[in-house]
């Protein structure tokens, strides 16, 4: 199956033959098409043709191992599966079709718009940049991977007018583009809108802006939640804000007891009008719930785990009259607080709240004001069982200057100027990097080991 050089945006012929063949080797709604390749046309290709035929896709990190994805294959049960020619041998034991692709980036044209460098097969680029261009005639720029030290270059020869981004990417570029930011270099970028997730320090932030010529807006959603919750308006783009509920959704916030009494006022609703929230939360943090309907604003179930799902959904929520499908609130794990305004802001996840000697510390705050101390790129803070305060914090430093990194001296005394003493680290490491996912997120077990 030769899709080497497809332009699927423009070539409907192209994708109606995929489908037909798609069809020809057995998918349909209850077999999906195994995706194992990196960001390139074909992908796209064979994304659209599944859904023109009514499957669904399983797509996958290139990079899995032989048992990986036969974990996948046994869980969905795939008609076929795609996967990169360099990867043929992870693929020797599937039972199923497999089908070689040799991938190719050649087809990107400066006339293309959206800059498109995160995983295909994550929901950040196929929900935020795709759906969104599909729906409105926009075009993409793919590239195969994503380049810290190219990401500036791309961005101006493609004249791209739109990106997307993680916090962990951002502070690669600026690593990669400080003697153009010291520099004071004028890009002439045609950026007009930049979106970006999770916190960045006030200093990183401000870099980037510079960089790219606009003020970058941070959103939050989640692939169980398919399109955006929140996020920034125009005027109100900030480094350590996820903006207020975004018109079409509603949210909930339970807020956190303090104390047994707490109990009976846990809870707000905010609905698309920031006025509409009943009251600040900005003094303690809450745990976001999302309204929706599974299967259409949210996702429908976590596949083969009907525990997991049970536990995620709560059902409280109305149902409109003739509604086919009820509302219900998914608990998204994620804490929050909300000012008057009803602009929230991100306090970390639930499980990262830990007791340090009956006090509570969000770790999440913590790395946040670490990631400001001179000379860090980037921290990561996990917690470390001890036998006395039950659990301390432990913080993993990537220095700006890898020759030059600050002291512990330095951080211990920045940290004791500016945290409290439950939520200062007892422990300080130095690492080149952060060991990340392959969408920019920390894997915090492997520091924990």
């Amino acid at each position: 199956m030769d899709l080497r050089g497809v332009r699927p945006a423009g070539d409907g012929r192209r994708r109606t033959a995929a489908a037909a063949r798609l069809q020809e080797l057995g998918a349909d709604s209850e077999r999906p098409v195994h995706l194992c390749v990196g960001n390139c046309p074909a992908f796209v290709l064979l994304w659209l043709a599944a859904s023109r035929i009514g499957t669904w896709i399983v797509p996958a990190d290139p990079s899995s191992g032989a048992r990986e994805l036969q974990h996948q294959a046994e869980r969905t049960s795939p008609a076929v599966t795609f996967i990169a020619a360099e990867h043929a041998d992870a693929a020797a034991g599937l039972s199923v079709p497999v089908i070689l692709l040799e991938q190719t980036a050649d087809d990107l044209r400066a006339h293309h718009r959206w800059l498109v460098t995160l995983p295909l097969f994550h929901e950040n680029a196929q929900f935020y940049c795709f759906a969104s261009a599909i729906a409105t005639g926009a075009s993409v720029a793919l590239t195969s991977s994503f380049s810290a030290s190219r990401w500036v270059d791309d961005a101006s020869e493609l004249r791209a007018t739109h990106a997307s981004l993680f916090a962990a990417p951002i502070r690669m570029i600026l690593s990669k583009q400080a003697d153009r930011i010291a520099a004071a270099e004028e890009l002439r970028l045609a950026l007009t809108h930049v979106w970006f997730a999770q916190n960045l320090s006030h200093a990183h932030y401000e870099a980037f802006a510079r960089l790219c010529g606009v003020r970058p807006r941070q959103l939050y959603g989640m692939t169980e939640t398919t399109a955006v919750v929140t996020c920034q308006p125009q005027g109100g783009e900030a480094p350590d804000s996820i903006g207020p509920v975004v018109p079409g959704r509603r949210i909930r916030i339970d807020l956190l007891a303090e104390t047994e009494a707490a109990g009976a006022e846990a809870g707000h609703e905010s609905s698309e009008a920031p006025a509409a929230a009943t009251r600040s939360t900005e003094d303690r943090p809450g745990l976001l719930q999302v309204y929706g309907r599974r299967g259409v604003e949210l996702f429908r179930e976590y596949l083969d785990a009907p525990e997991v799902t049970r536990r995620a959904f709560a059902s409280d929520a109305e149902q409109e009259e003739g509604d086919d499908l009820p509302e219900v609130l998914f608990t998204t794990g994620d804490l929050v607080t909300s000012d008057a305004s009803g602009v929230l802001r991100f306090a970390g996840r639930s499980d990262d709240i830990i007791k340090v000697a009956g006090e509570n510390v969000s770790l999440a705050e913590v790395e946040a004001v670490l990631a400001e101390a001179p000379g860090v790129l980037e921290v990561a803070v996990v917690s470390e069982a001890d036998p006395i305060r039950d659990a301390v914090p432990v913080a993993h430093v990537v220095a700006q200057d890898p020759a030059r990194p600050p002291s512990e001296e330095e951080l211990t005394r920045y940290a004791a100027e500016r945290l409290p003493k439950a939520a200062r680290p007892r422990r300080w490491t130095w690492l080149e990097t952060l060991p990340r996912t392959s969408v920019g997120k920390i894997r915090r077990h492997a520091l924990r080991q």
